[in-house]
């Protein structure tokens, strides 16, 4: 069964992801992880992948929905 994400990936700089991140958590997205913490595991000079896993709508949150989820590899 499809999820309906893309199957499109996206290469980002470090500096990038953790922007992404950075929104992702001011958005309350289900971020387990304080900021700076991927900061401080990311690689600074690799390139990062986001690969849409799933969409996720969110009725109760219409401001942000429907947004991928993304796994980063």
């Amino acid at each position: 069964m499809s999820s309906g994400a893309p199957r499109t990936v996206k290469a980002v700089d470090t500096s990038e992801l953790i922007r992404l991140d950075a929104e992702a958590i001011e958005c309350r997205l289900n971020r387990n992880h304080g900021a700076g913490w991927l900061a401080a595991f990311a690689d600074p000079a690799a390139v990062h992948y986001l690969r849409p896993v799933l969409v996720h709508r969110a009725a109760h949150r219409p401001e942000i929905s429907p947004h991928w989820r993304c796994c980063c590899c």
